[in-house]
């Protein structure tokens, strides 16, 4: 890849002010973890032999070299209850208008077998690319030792060509005891990484309802949720193309 190709442009856009001033999408540069930070170059083994430490592991490095962030836009509190409790969790946080909308249990079943459950965070985000590369969604596990035990980001391979959502995916265990878990504010929820070779050049938008459904909601009008998800997918694709061909000065006369 030439050095001097075009960047992958990653539109960002979303209604809340705060959100917009206080936790946009960023570099996962910018999202090192502490601990790497303070941690040596080199470490001393226990035969006073001196080694290389993580801090010079190049696919770590690389990682968050070429990733993305989605950071929490507050901090959010989650208890997971006994697994005997009626309610599955409980949550709290301090945003007014923060959602929480998990999957219907039925849908994946046979994943989370008995005590398997899903929450969703409903993302003030929605991502526009004009081109069609996937994205590699996956947990920032580096950035979250203390709760690995208890929440799994679920990992997919996304675009944002067709879709543009980012609500964020984890599956948790019940237990026959009760745990806690902080998602701290301005820590990283998800990474993301974008499976093409070029740099992804951020750019956030800070937008009102009609901007967002203009850029975002405009495929609404042509009815294409009768489909199923791949076959939408597709006719959606094919409907870009057509819009985009209507719209330039090919095989308009001269």
């Amino acid at each position: 890849m030439s050095l001097n190709s075009k960047p992958l442009i990653l539109n960002c856009y979303t209604m809340d002010e705060r959100v917009y001033n206080n936790a946009k999408i960023n570099y996962a540069t910018k999202f090192m973890p502490s601990w790497f930070k303070k941690t040596p170059n080199e470490v001393k083994l226990q035969d006073g032999s001196m080694v290389g430490s993580i801090k010079n592991c190049h696919g770590l490095t690389e990682m968050y070299r070429t990733a993305i962030v989605i950071p929490c836009w507050t901090e959010f509190k989650l208890d997971i209850l006994h697994k005997e409790d009626e309610d599955v969790y409980r949550w709290t946080t301090a945003k007014r208008d923060f959602k929480v909308d998990p999957h219907p249990q039925e849908q994946y079943q046979k994943f989370a077998g008995k005590d398997g459950t899903s929450i969703k965070l409903v993302s003030p985000w929605k991502f526009q690319c004009d081109e069609d590369v996937n994205f590699l969604w996956h947990q920032p596990t580096w950035n979250m030792r203390d709760i690995l035990d208890k929440l799994t980001l679920l990992p997919a391979t996304v675009d944002f060509y067709t879709q543009h959502a980012t609500e964020i995916n984890y599956f948790l265990v019940r237990r026959d005891f009760q745990r806690k878990v902080v998602l701290k504010a301005l820590e990283p929820l998800v990474m993301l990484q974008a499976m093409d070779a070029r740099k992804v050049e951020i750019k956030n938008h800070l937008v009102t309802q009609a901007e967002m459904s203009e850029r975002i909601d405009w495929w609404v009008d042509f009815d294409l949720r009768k489909n199923s998800n791949r076959s939408n997918r597709t006719d959606r694709i094919a409907l870009q193309k057509r819009i985009e061909y209507l719209n330039s000065d090919e095989d308009c006369p001269v």
